[in-house]
């Protein structure tokens, strides 16, 4: 699994971190449409427990970035372009909420 890296604690939550390093994989094809998402691999990738994982997979399912198949596990969905769009356009404004939230807590110090 390229193109994982391990998840610095920062002021957004590391589940909200975890979850945006496996939103901007997947929609920049680090994780492919069809891909089977093993946890063990992705915890180890990520140095996170799976408790973790499992909450930000739920989220991505919530968002149609992720399918789950019974008995099987997580799968990358089959995405189309207005929804990497859309997904771009939340990735991009949850940033600049979270920077412009930096600044004024910065600024309130």
């Amino acid at each position: 699994m390229t193109g994982l890296v391990q998840v610095s604690r920062e002021s957004a939550s590391l589940r909200q971190q975890v979850t945006e390093r496996l939103r901007l994989s997947i929609l920049e094809g680090d994780l492919r449409p069809g891909q089977k998402l093993v946890e063990r691999e992705l915890c180890d990738a990520l140095k996170i427990s799976r408790t973790l994982l499992r909450e930000a997979l739920q989220q991505l399912q919530a968002e149609g970035l992720i399918a789950t198949v019974l008995h099987k596990g997580p799968f990358v969905a089959l995405i189309g372009a207005d929804h990497i769009h859309g997904n771009v356009q939340r990735a991009v404004r949850n940033q600049l909420e979270e920077d412009s939230g930096e600044r004024h807590a910065l600024r309130g110090a």
